[in-house]
């Protein structure tokens, strides 16, 4: 995992057709280690198009 321009951003790339089971795992894992997510293209992701809520952590 590479930071941002060495910064705590990391940018995450998801696949178009679904979020992955384990990305709230993730998310949680990578807040705890004070790292911040920079979503790659969310209007490409079915199910975030389905429920924009799904994106509020």
């Amino acid at each position: 995992m590479l930071p941002l321009a060495e910064s705590k951003y990391v940018l995450l790339e998801m696949l178009s057709l679904s979020i992955p089971k384990t990305m709230e795992d993730l998310i949680h894992e990578l807040n705890m280690m004070k790292v911040r997510l920079v979503i790659a293209h969310p209007e490409r992701n079915v199910e975030v198009l389905k429920d924009l809520e799904r994106l509020v952590v």
